[in-house]
């Protein structure tokens, strides 16, 4: 080569040198491609597939075709759940008194009708004094008023007399069936109330069931009718409270599938179903809250009220050709499926083609260009992965 490059003109020499030189990084050029490229370059020089019986048990390869599968177009949101408002309840003192005993905790269970405190004040004996006070008087006014009408009706007595009796009776009536109402709120029997049982303290009692999730008082604490004492919430009915953003208002309605899962568990999927959904507006958020319920086949006892939750409603479902998502190969942004070419006892030989997809739902991944497969072709459904990057 040396004495080659002596006997050339040095013009020539020149434009030989250069041209090796092109060669050279041409050549350091193709040595830099990325792992991606050669991998989508083997891919599509490598048709066809060939792989015995053998392997093809051994590996628990599949076959399968291109099937009709049921696509959903879903809104993704996201909420809370809660119960509804008659499941919770805010337990307050009817009468303002000193808790005397307080002994319950967040997380306790309780029972309809369970007492939940014990309240004390010396007013609670005064009323009860008063209504047996006017529970006497009553009786007596009642035989009075009894006695003057009769002598009215004789022209006995006079009118004067009958209605001072009548407004007596009246006046003593309508504070005995007050004080009566007090002690039934105060959960005192009045029609077993005696001088002998008048006591200083009532209890105060839940009206659900369902488990104490917050306690606002302690004992000694003076509380008045308006002082929240305890929250009990009833979780055995648990719903969903989503919210939908203005612009897919249109398209749920009342009665389409939702999927959801817990924040902590993305993996376990649960469904309902939209149920109600508020005809306003919020203007911050420009949002629409939903309310739906959960399917009763899935325990309530595992979500918690306020546990946030990320949602699908399923608005409508088309049904679209597809194969398993095992079948498609993407490379390279391309995607890739094995057809069976042919089979004998021995062996199995198939032919890798690219295959437009769209979208993927259930398992499933839609091939768009379906009619460029016979309608009875097979094609691989479980180890295309492997062989196509062989």
């Amino acid at each position: 080569m040396k004495n080659y490059f002596k006997k050339l003109p040095l013009k020539h020499s020149f434009y030989f040198v250069l041209f090796i030189a092109l060669i050279q990084l041409t050549g350091c050029g193709n040595g830099e491609k990325s792992t991606q490229e050669e991998t989508a370059l083997a891919a599509e020089e490598n048709t066809v597939q060939t792989i015995s019986a053998e392997q093809f048990k051994t590996a628990q390869f599949e076959l399968g075709k291109i099937t009709q599968q049921d696509f959903n177009e879903v809104i993704k949101t996201n909420g809370m759940f809660d119960v509804a408002p008659e499941n919770k309840v805010i337990i307050s003192a009817f009468f303002g008194g000193y808790i005397k005993e307080l002994k319950l905790l967040p997380g306790q269970e309780v029972r309809k009708g369970q007492t939940v405190a014990i309240l004390e004040n010396p007013d609670y004996a005064k009323l009860q004094q008063d209504f047996l006070e006017a529970k006497g008087s009553l009786n007596h006014l009642k035989g009075e008023f009894e006695r003057q009408k009769n002598l009215v009706a004789d022209n006995s007595t006079s009118q004067k007399n009958f209605l001072k009796a009548e407004a007596d009776y009246n006046v003593t009536q309508s504070r005995f069936e007050s004080l009566k109402k007090q002690l039934e709120m105060m959960n005192i029997n009045p029609a077993t109330l005696t001088n002998e049982n008048i006591k200083t303290t009532i209890n105060i009692t839940t009206p659900i069931a369902g488990f104490v999730t917050h306690v606002g008082a302690a004992t000694g604490m003076f509380v008045s009718a308006q002082s929240p004492i305890l929250t009990i919430i009833n979780t055995d009915h648990m719903h969903l409270e989503l919210n939908i953003y203005e612009k897919d208002l249109p398209f749920v309605r009342v009665g389409q599938q939702i999927k959801f899962h817990v924040q902590n568990n993305t993996h376990e999927e649960h469904f309902g179903d939209v149920y109600l959904i508020n005809q306003a507006i919020n203007e911050e958020s420009r949002t629409v809250s939903v309310h739906g319920h959960v399917d009763d086949d899935h325990p309530t006892e595992i979500f918690i009220p306020g546990m946030y939750i990320e949602a699908e409603i399923y608005t409508s479902t088309k049904s679209l050709p597809a194969l398993p998502v095992e079948a498609v190969v993407t490379i390279d942004n391309k995607s890739y499926v094995l057809l069976k070419i042919s089979s004998t006892e021995n062996e199995y030989t198939f032919e890798q083609r690219e295959v437009t997809t769209g979208k993927t739902s259930g398992g499933f991944v839609e091939i768009l260009n379906v009619q460029d497969f016979a309608e009875n072709t097979e094609f691989l459904t479980n180890g295309a992965f492997n062989l196509i990057l062989e």
